[in-house]
């Protein structure tokens, strides 16, 4: 099962969909001012803000964010930092390529 939600997660995500439609059963459990934690089931993900510039030089801020996941059942943990960016004012956020 974990493998088909990995799948169906990566196809989305190539065509652009939101996270809700990947995840619909996402809620908020805590929210800061700069801290996000959402559950998705048995997963659980946070997200803290660390800096707001235009790191790709596009005209539009992005976040420099770090993120954790884990599950709520288990062992696996993981962590890491990324940039979320938006083409337009009303845009919704993109990660924004290691390449950039």
């Amino acid at each position: 099962m974990l493998g088909e939600e990995s799948n169906a997660a990566a196809d989305a995500i190539k065509r652009h969909k939101s996270w809700l439609v990947i995840y619909p059963q996402t809620r908020v459990t805590e929210k800061t001012g700069t801290d996000l934690s959402l559950r998705m089931g048995r997963y659980e993900m946070s997200l803290t803000i660390l800096a707001y510039g235009d790191f790709n030089h596009d005209g539009f801020d992005d976040m420099l964010v770090c993120y954790s996941q884990r599950v709520t059942d288990g062992t696996f943990y993981y962590s890491g930092l990324a940039v979320l960016t938006r083409t337009n004012a009303t845009d919704c956020l993109r990660t924004l390529p290691a390449d950039f």
